[in-house]
């Protein structure tokens, strides 16, 4: 049974994950998006928001509880 959580675990993460790449920025398990500019973007997640400020911000791809943001991300900031 601990084999089967740790594969649902990597199949399906519960914990929030952000991955920060040069031109994209990548959320793993988010409930909800709140706000959408090229300036600014919010997430929620289980245990709160993320605020994220940039130029040029946009969604590249939403798909299920995972988000990529395209665009220069200058300042992310957990809430």
């Amino acid at each position: 049974m601990e084999l089967l959580s740790k594969i649902r675990g990597c199949l399906l993460p519960e914990n929030l994950e952000v991955h920060l790449y040069p031109e994209y920025l990548h959320i793993v398990s988010f409930t909800s998006i709140g706000e959408i500019s090229t300036e600014k973007m919010i997430v929620r997640h289980q245990n709160g928001i993320l605020q994220i400020k940039g130029k040029n911000l946009s969604l590249a791809k939403l798909l299920g509880d995972e988000v990529l943001i395209k665009g220069c991300v200058e300042q992310i900031e957990f809430r």
